[in-house]
């Protein structure tokens, strides 16, 4: 008969995941418990042992931080970076310089997750799907030339990796249906469906995205109004000579998240379209996705090739799914691990 093993790793991040109310008490048994073992059989080495058993796992239900234990097989295979969930301004004001008519101001409130710190490498890119559709080559580099569709069928893979369940159904065109020559529309008769239960990898929704670019600012960038200053924390038509660069070599946002503004667009998974805001300034919209269908998929955060107007927090562009080219990549979000 064969047996499975409970790992502590998988204990205590059943712990680490639980609400702050019963993290701490939940810690203090788990420490005390070995403690008092070890203090029975041999009480002058299990006095510290078992002080430092408890201490650590009281330090864990308070602060939410994992500990890292020898032979941990829960390894994530993107460095990702939990964000607290919270409420801002979503838009931009009518006094910003450049803003359009699809940036309306309106309160919003996400819940916690974890992003990517960095857009997808080609490298890593090229480890999970097993192609490397890049225009400008380098492991380092974002990878670009990449579909919406391609984009979400990545996130699926990385879950199933990682021993995370897919957050996307993909339902295929059926066939024998006419296709144009080009080749891009059994992409965009495909049917994607997010499954919000799952706690794989997945495109952040465009309130996300936002609210993770502006890690708490309300300025026209992460890092200020002045637009001066984006040759620090961004690669774009003022110092990128039309090419793409290494992730991470610009400044990071106070949220350490690197390459947010620049370097490429980022897919989202919002169909494009108005938001969703009413007259009254009270309302705060919870977790927002609009619309339910749609024909462009949004765009976020600028590339190399588009000017400071183009890198502002707020702006929006919009593609067809199907659509790749060289100005295009996107990063990944997944639920929170330490909030339910």
């Amino acid at each position: 008969m064969q047996t499975q093993r409970i790992q502590p790793r998988s204990v205590l991040g059943w712990l680490d995941r639980q609400p702050d109310r019963v993290c701490w008490p939940l810690g203090f048994a788990v420490g005390l418990v070995p403690s008092l073992g070890l203090l029975l059989l041999s009480p002058s080495v299990g006095l510290v042992t078992s002080g430092l058993m408890l201490g650590a796992a009281v330090w864990l239900g308070l602060t939410g931080d994992p500990i890292a234990l020898p032979g941990d097989d829960l390894h994530e295979p993107i460095e990702m970076i939990e964000l607290p969930g919270g409420e801002f301004s979503m838009g931009s004001p009518e006094n910003e310089p450049g803003r359009y008519d699809d940036e309306n101001p309106h309160r919003v409130r996400v819940s916690a997750f974890a992003m990517a710190k960095y857009p997808v490498t080609q490298k890593l890119y090229a480890d999970v799907m097993g192609t490397n559709p890049a225009f400008f080559q380098g492991h380092r580099l974002p990878v670009e030339q990449v579909s919406w569709f391609e984009a979400v069928r990545f996130c699926n893979k990385l879950s199933e990796k990682a021993g995370l369940r897919p957050c996307y159904a993909i339902v295929e065109p059926k066939p024998g249906a006419d296709q144009p020559a080009d080749g891009e529309a059994p992409q965009a008769e495909q049917e994607v469906v997010w499954d919000r239960a799952a706690d794989g990898y997945r495109l952040p929704t465009e309130a996300e995205w936002e609210y993770a670019c502006r890690a708490g600012t309300e300025t026209v960038y992460s890092f200020g109004d002045d637009p001066e200053q984006l040759g620090d924390h961004a690669w774009f038509a003022g110092n990128s000579e039309e090419k793409t660069y290494e992730v991470g070599a610009k400044k990071p946002n106070g949220w350490g998240l690197f390459d947010l503004h620049g370097n490429v667009w980022e897919w989202c998974w919002d169909w494009y379209g108005v938001y969703n805001v009413t007259n009254d300034k009270l309302v705060t919209l919870t977790d927002p996705i609009a619309p339910p269908t749609g024909d462009w998929r949004v765009l976020r955060g600028g590339s190399f090739g588009y000017g400071p107007g183009g890198l502002r927090s707020a702006y929006r562009v919009r593609d067809v799914p199907a659509s790749r080219n060289r100005y295009i990549g996107f990063r990944c979000v997944r639920g929170s691990r330490r909030q339910p």
